[in-house]
């Protein structure tokens, strides 16, 4: 019988777990791994068919207490819309963490949020956005890959208000390149790779220790 890996998949938009990872989460939860992803912010102003599209078309937009009331409605949609995307792929555990996408720092809490989930589910994988996404500076999806990296490193050690034990050190972790549909890469803290969970993985997968597929193909 073999163990069952733990994955994370953590993505700056909620569309983003499944453009990057949908295969890989489908296929591991149909093997019976532990699949979960983390959703760093609402995805309302870039991913929404009413905020991001149809305001495009209006020769003006509404007032700002309107507005903010359609973004946080159109919020609670896109949060529904990954739970159903979620338990069609076979998995439940899905974390928002409330972000504005409007402009996505590395900030202090951002990255003890992540850490505090990644405490409670202490994964064997991470899959995640490639950090240098357009040079790294303005994406907001590299800027989700460095908020993963400062994560990782942060949930190693413990944190007031987090009763969760700190989790094991040298997490593996998949990046992915959005534009070009190909992985940058496993690679540990430090740019070490850790071999123990890539080699559990690579053996769960049915595939060789050398092989690295692309997330979001079925195997990986």
């Amino acid at each position: 019988m073999t163990e069952q890996l733990r994955l994370l998949s953590v993505g700056a938009h909620p569309a983003d777990v499944f453009d990057q990872s949908g295969g890989t989460m489908a296929h591991h939860a149909g093997r019976g791994d532990y699949v979960a992803c983390a959703v760093i912010t609402h995805g309302a102003r870039v991913h929404d068919a009413v905020i991001s599209e149809e305001m495009s078309h209006r020769d003006e937009v509404p007032e700002a207490d309107q507005l903010s009331s359609m973004i946080a409605e159109r919020s609670d949609v896109k949060a529904e819309e990954v739970r159903a995307a979620g338990s069609i792929l076979g998995f439940k555990d899905i974390h928002f963490l409330g972000g504005d996408d409007a402009v996505l720092l590395v900030t202090e809490s951002v990255v003890q949020q992540l850490a505090r989930i990644i405490r409670e589910i202490r994964p064997d994988i991470i899959l995640t956005h490639y950090p240098k996404v357009s040079g790294g500076l303005t994406s907001p999806h590299a800027i989700a890959g460095q908020i993963a990296l400062f994560a990782m490193q942060h949930a190693g050690g413990v944190d007031p208000g987090d009763r969760k034990p700190a989790a094991p050190g040298c997490l593996g972790l998949l990046l992915r390149l959005r534009h070009c549909g190909c992985p940058q890469g496993p690679v540990g803290l430090g740019g070490r790779l850790h071999e123990r969970h890539l080699r559990r993985y690579h053996r769960r997968c049915g595939q060789e220790a050398r092989g690295v597929g692309h997330p979001g193909q079925p195997g990986l």
